[in-house]
């Protein structure tokens, strides 16, 4: 079943490289699902996606019974159809050798059945401010909506939707897609361009919402120090992909960015991929370098794949010990590591004595991991870990009252589904706090 484009058209633009699949297939793939009695599908996805139930209606093609099934669970479904990592959580825990597509098969009940409307609830006369208007504050803002409540989403980004709408290439993730889903949420406001802390602040918000959340998102890059990493065409991937997000949300046909002839990528992230990939199609020869083996990439098996079928030169196993140049970048220095793993299962790496090489290169971008966003604002003093995160109980209250953490912010950088999931339960916590329904915990736990 082939539904990706072929490499040569792929390479030609920047729009969706996977087709869905279509009434046949999709029906075909989901009788071979056994329906596990335990379904350990179900029990790896983070927001409980009810597998077994919307498999059925999809094999009745009943399609729009599946949706609702799914929309239930799942606030942003056909986001998630498209990018969620479904191959580490829901479809992992499939015991079938051939995994079901389950995100696949999500994706044509999208395409196939019929959004189901919201129902009718009553109107409460309580706000809540979301502070941060990725997947986490927007699913929080999303299940806040179905209990009645008000919130407003504060964000410094002028889009809606934080690194989905901002750094997930669209041959990934179309706007399309972002608007269809984010859409309108009802009984929900954005205040964009508003950087809390800043040009807003925590007490003022205070005076005007009920309750606070905060979901900062997992956006600071992480920067290694690497003999020469100060000189000039060194970049953050971070910017890159924002900037090309930028320029194609505006439409413009040609990426106004200075490109190398030959690239380098340091990482082996899903944003490292994204990154080299999003470079290829700009035109220029990319190289990947990763200290990781294969089996230790965090990206998707899949992208790597795709990405060396687009003659990305993958190098795995191997250190930049130094970038070199008088001014800018002129090569880097590599050496190549030796895996070995402990009697506990631990992969230790080391220099492979003799090993030493250099890559010719123009720019060096760096996509080496993000650590969860500091937050921090002079009118309120929340309890923080060493690291910065904030400090929350088991209900993710801060130590400041009626004030929720959650997300990235909190867990550091995680799925999709997982980020959801914890604004789902923020959502849930803040309605019982409000309710005085919620119960009180003595200790602090540091997460």
């Amino acid at each position: 079943m082939n539904i990706v484009l072929p490499v040569q058209k792929r390479l030609k633009h920047f729009e969706e490289e996977e087709r869905v699949l279509n009434k046949e297939e999709a029906i075909t793939e989901a009788k071979r699902c056994e329906m596990c009695e335990n379904a350990p599908c179900e029990s790896a996805s983070p927001l409980g996606l009810p597998v077994r139930a919307f498999l059925r209606n999809l094999q009745d093609q009943h399609f729009d019974e599946a949706y609702r099934l799914v929309k239930i669970v799942n606030p942003f479904p056909k986001i998630s159809s498209k990018i969620c990592d479904a191959h580490a959580l829901c479809e992992k825990g499939c015991k079938l050798d051939k995994k079901i597509q389950i995100r696949r098969l999500q994706r044509f009940i999208c395409e196939q059945g019929k959004p189901p409307e919201q129902e009718k609830v009553k109107l409460l006369k309580k706000s809540i401010g979301i502070v941060g208007a990725g997947p986490a504050g927007l699913a929080c803002a999303a299940e806040l909506s179905k209990k009645g409540y008000f919130s407003t989403v504060y964000d410094a980004l002028p889009y809606q939707g934080g690194h989905l709408t901002m750094r997930i290439p669209l041959y990934k993730l179309s706007k399309e897609t972002c608007v269809e889903d984010l859409g309108k949420l009802p009984n929900v406001t954005y205040q964009q361009n508003t950087i809390v802390g800043k040009t807003v602040h925590l007490a003022e918000l205070q005076q005007k919402h009920d309750a606070i959340f905060l979901a900062l998102g997992a956006n600071t890059p992480q920067v290694i120090s690497i003999p020469g990493i100060e000189k000039g065409n060194v970049f953050l991937a971070h910017d890159l992909l924002m900037r090309v997000h930028h320029f194609q949300a505006h439409e413009k046909k040609h990426v106004p960015l200075k490109i190398g002839k030959h690239v380098v990528v340091l990482g082996s992230s899903e944003v490292a991929l994204d990154t080299a990939r999003t470079l290829r199609r700009l035109g220029t020869q990319v190289t990947l370098i990763s200290e990781q083996d294969y089996s230790q990439i965090t990206a998707h098996h899949e992208s790597l794949k795709r990405a060396q079928e687009e003659e990305i030169q993958c190098i795995l196993l191997t250190q930049v010990e130094k970038i070199l140049g008088k001014k800018d970048v002129e090569s880097v220095q590599c050496i190549q590591m030796m895996a070995q793993q402990t009697e506990s299962g631990e992969v230790l790496l080391s220099p492979l004595e003799g090993s030493t090489f250099t890559i010719p290169c123009d720019q060096v971008y760096l996509a080496l991991g993000q650590h969860s966003t500091i937050f921090s604002d002079p009118t309120v003093k929340i309890r923080k870990s060493r690291t910065g995160k904030p400090i929350v109980n088991e209900h993710l209250q801060t130590s400041e009252e009626g004030i929720f953490a959650g997300g990235e912010m909190r867990l550091g950088k995680v799925t999709l589904e997982e980020t959801m999931a914890d604004g789902k339960k923020a959502a849930q916590k803040i309605h019982l706090w409000l309710n005085n329904a919620l119960q009180k915990e003595d200790d602090d736990d540091v997460l």
